[in-house]
């Protein structure tokens, strides 16, 4: 079997649809294979980022970025200061 790497974005969709069947009546063990994940994947994946709507989570990702970027930036600039942070 092969790994895919799933996107924040991919991830929150395959939660909603998971939630929306889980309403509707359907086992949790059908909604996630529908889904093409496992039980503990999606528990998993639910206690990451079962909060976040898309959007929430496109913002999370991108401030992650920008905070690897200036911690690289403030270690080139002092890098005394970044061991202390």
């Amino acid at each position: 079997m092969r790994w895919k790497k799933h996107s924040a974005e991919e991830i929150t969709a395959k939660l909603e649809r998971i939630a929306k069947a889980l309403k509707r009546g359907v086992s949790l063990e059908s909604a996630a294979e529908m889904e093409g994940i496992c039980e503990s994947t999606y528990f998993r994946w639910r206690s990451l980022y079962g909060s976040l709507s898309p959007v929430q989570v496109k913002r999370y990702k991108e401030l992650e970025l920008e905070n690897a970027r200036l911690r690289r930036l403030l270690e080139e600039f002092d890098p005394q200061q970044a061991l202390a942070s």
